[in-house]
């Protein structure tokens, strides 16, 4: 069977979710910029960003990928320390078990972002193969793979 050229639900969702990165991006971005003083305004700002763990660029404690094979969400509100925004990612300083450790997110990993203050919630559901692939990889256990059928951020579109 020959493939259809004109993968339009491929396009649109990998364009939606470009776009949503970009939004993210100047977020954080703005949020290095003013420093922990912006969360304490009239709005009280608070960063949910949730990513994959095992993704081979992410920077990350060894006890949290432990802890959190496939996903973890970290907040961006009081508490973050010498945040700073680079091309493909973000780094930032947290602290876990009341000792401060350095994280490096690249936006690609990121799979969802979420500002409490405003009730705004983006998901990012480009490229869902290859997060997929990640969170099969980190269920395997004991030579078996479990494969993840959470499909809550697809898009599909039908034809009739």
């Amino acid at each position: 069977m020959v493939k259809d050229p004109f993968d339009f639900t491929t396009w649109i969702a990998e364009s939606v979710s470009l776009a949503s990165l970009e939004v993210i991006k100047k977020a954080i971005n703005t949020l290095a910029k003013i420093g922990k003083s912006a969360t304490k305004s009239v709005y009280k700002h608070s960063f949910y960003i949730s990513f994959v763990t095992q993704d081979k660029e992410v920077v990350l404690p060894e006890f949290l990928k432990e802890s959190y094979p496939d996903t973890i969400t970290i907040v961006l509100e009081n508490q973050f320390e010498n945040l700073k925004v680079a091309e493909n990612g973000f780094f930032v300083s947290l602290s876990f078990n009341n000792k401060l450790h350095d994280l490096y997110v690249p936006f690609k990993a990121i799979i969802n972002f979420s500002d409490r203050s405003l009730n705004l919630n983006i998901p990012i559901m480009y490229d869902s193969k290859r997060l997929n692939e990640k969170a099969i990889k980190s269920k395997k256990t004991k030579g078996k793979t479990k494969k993840s059928t959470d499909t809550s951020n697809v898009i599909e579109f039908k034809r009739d």
